[in-house]
């Protein structure tokens, strides 16, 4: 337990070091005007983050050590849920970074207007972090809260290498190394958390597959109809792009939940 927890300590340590480090570098490089604007930004778009991964995985990880003796259902649970966040998370997050504009306008103001292209490299990012935090859902579950810490210190160091590589382009700079590094990663990720358990990285990434189609759906709709929404105002092309994510999701949705038996399964689980 005393190992557990000390590695757990650990993660947590290095896992804040890495989520902090990029707006040291700023303030300390470019001072308040610039690490503002990124500061903002940050928070706003890995506030779902937090508000998702943090309390599904407090459910999520009790339900998947319970099957961890069973590396079929393990593999097969884990992958549901993987699938029904990617494709609930990738879609909005994706598709919105084509209205950053719109979306600093709405929330944050016209005095933001720095923000819109950190905004726009962080937006799909925050949804990749969402799927990228359960690999810490697997090593908690098969009780190896040793290597979850040991692909922290790697993470962690992947993450500063990318701020410094991306300082001198400011926050946007960062912001882009930052999400680069996060794509380098996510992969290898998967690969480290998953080593000695059923699941396989191809199919993590064939979970995935419903999400990556309706990212595709949306993005392509939202492009090719952009010169028709020109006119409309800030809130009305935002507006616009929500009700073609929505029913992106909802054809998603279905097509996930279309199975009655597996549907029913997964929810017991939790209750479990």
């Amino acid at each position: 337990m005393l190992g557990f927890g000390g590695y757990s300590a650990g993660f947590n340590l290095f896992n804040s070091v890495a989520r902090r480090l990029d707006n040291v570098l700023i303030g300390w490089r470019y001072g308040h005007a610039e690490l503002g604007p990124y500061a903002v930004s940050y928070r706003l778009f890995f506030a779902p983050n937090q508000m998702i991964t943090m309390p599904l995985g407090q459910v999520v990880i009790p339900a998947l050590a319970r099957l961890a003796s069973e590396p079929e259902r393990f593999k097969r649970w884990y992958l549901y849920i993987v699938r029904l966040m990617s494709l609930l998370i990738f879609p909005p997050f994706f598709s919105l970074s084509l209205f950053s504009p719109e979306i600093v306008h709405v929330v944050l103001g016209d005095k933001w207007g720095a923000a819109v292209p950190i905004a726009r490299w962080l937006l799909p990012i925050a949804a990749v972090q969402c799927v990228y935090a359960t690999i810490s859902w697997i090593m908690l579950a098969v009780g190896r809260a040793d290597r979850r810490f040991q692909w922290g210190v790697v993470a962690t160091i992947v993450f500063a290498i990318s701020f410094v590589v991306g300082l001198p382009w400011k926050g946007e700079g960062v912001a882009a190394a930052y999400s680069i590094a996060n794509i380098l990663i996510f992969l290898p990720a998967f690969w480290w958390a998953t080593r000695g358990t059923s699941i396989r990285v191809l199919d993590i990434c064939i979970a995935m597959l419903p999400a990556a189609v309706a990212v595709a759906v949306c993005m392509s709709t939202l492009f090719l109809l952009d010169p028709f929404i020109l006119s409309f105002s800030a809130l009305g092309r935002l507006s616009f792009a929500g009700g073609v994510v929505c029913l992106a999701l909802l054809g998603g949705g279905a097509f996930v939940l279309r199975d009655k038996e597996e549907r029913n399964r997964l929810f017991p689980m939790f209750k479990r």
